[in-house]
């Protein structure tokens, strides 16, 4: 463990600037800890930070993280960005960043522990945000709103028992009274000073700003994974899932002909192991849940096979690219996939050569 002034000195010789190097002196035990928390750049301040954004799933009702300088995503607060908010709430509420840094962990620690449960959690913050929002917004000084009884079955079901809610109270400024008594409660001191004011406000705040869905940050962006339309909704389940040669992919269809399941050649893609199977292309139906794979498709050409008069069938082409696949389609790209190098498009048009002796121009 090293001394504050040493942690101050040597991030100062690296050219983090003096506030920083201040606030990490006081947070951290070493300067090791203190750097994960500064980011990558050399002095520790927007370049690494302000590459995250934050995003609430409307699916699992959580918010997660996504760096969009490399790619790291996850649904724990990355270090630089939960500093930064630190950094923030002391400066706007007047309050040490110490303290800033319990609430912001104490809130966090509500999501990392109760996200399976999350009508209970948000249930809990709602009602959190509005006990401590009720002291602060008037400035304490309505008696009733400075006591919690523990033995109010909202309370006491809804709010305490929920591990964690307990703190976030006591860090708010709620001292514990009668603890294991008939009489046990919460009270708000009512000769509280400034300072307890502040961090009650910072706690009422951070509260409103999640139960809002606006995330650690205030700047979460809503995404609707919980559609059709997304593109997320559960994956398709198969007997053939996370065997050889489809452990990546996770949409794993079989053709209703021949119960062949149709690789779509993720697992080539991210290998790049020449052994994986090639992706093959598939038929849907657009008119029932039906799928044909390449075999099967040319013997519906052929006559050799029928299904609904009526219903046609949309090509869906094996994955050439690990990034989007839709743009125009044209004489040249007849499914419209993305040309890239033009693989897709190139083998798309030598098998209509192969079948029907269409020029591969």
């Amino acid at each position: 463990m090293e001394s504050m002034e040493t942690i101050r000195t040597k991030l100062l010789e690296q050219g983090v600037n003096a506030q920083l190097a201040d606030a990490c002196s006081q947070l951290f035990n070493s300067v090791l800890e203190s750097q994960q928390y500064l980011g990558s750049a050399a002095d520790g301040a927007n370049a690494y930070k302000l590459a995250w954004k934050e995003y609430y799933s409307k699916k699992h009702q959580r918010f997660y993280y996504v760096n969009e300088g490399n790619g790291d995503n996850g649904w724990h607060v990355p270090p630089p960005v939960a500093f930064k908010e630190w950094l923030v709430d002391s400066e706007l509420f007047g309050v040490d960043v110490t303290v800033a840094r319990t609430v912001f962990r104490q809130l966090s620690f509500m999501f990392d522990t109760h996200w399976a449960v999350p009508d209970a959690l948000w249930e809990c913050l709602g009602l959190l945000s509005k006990l401590i929002g009720n002291v602060t917004g008037c400035n304490n000084t309505v008696d009733k709103y400075r006591t919690v009884k523990a033995d109010n079955p909202k309370i006491r079901d809804k709010v305490l028992a929920l591990e964690g809610a307990k703190e976030i109270l006591t860090t708010a400024g709620f001292r514990r009274q009668g603890a294991g008594t008939a009489a046990e409660r919460y009270e708000f001191p009512g000769s509280a000073g400034e300072g307890l004011l502040r961090t009650a406000t910072l706690t009422a705040s951070r509260l409103g700003q999640l139960v809002d869905r606006r995330g650690m940050t205030g700047n979460a962006i809503a995404v609707n994974d919980d559609s059709p339309e997304s593109g997320n909704s559960a994956p398709r389940q198969s007997k053939h899932s996370g065997k050889p040669g489809f452990r990546y992919q996770t949409e794993i269809y079989e053709c209703s002909e021949c119960a062949h399941p149709i690789n779509d050649g993720s697992e080539r893609l991210w290998t790049r192991n020449h052994d994986s199977p090639k992706g093959e292309f598939r038929y849907a139906c657009q008119g029932c849940d039906h799928h044909l794979c390449e075999r099967c498709w040319d013997r519906l050409q052929a006559g050799h096979i029928t299904h609904t008069q009526g219903h046609t069938f949309k090509t869906c082409f094996p994955k050439e690219s690990r990034h989007g696949v839709v743009s125009n389609e044209s004489e040249n790209n007849p499914w419209g996939v993305q040309l890239g190098q033009g693989a897709s498009a190139s083998r798309a048009l030598q098998r209509l050569y192969e079948r029907y002796g269409v020029p591969n121009r």
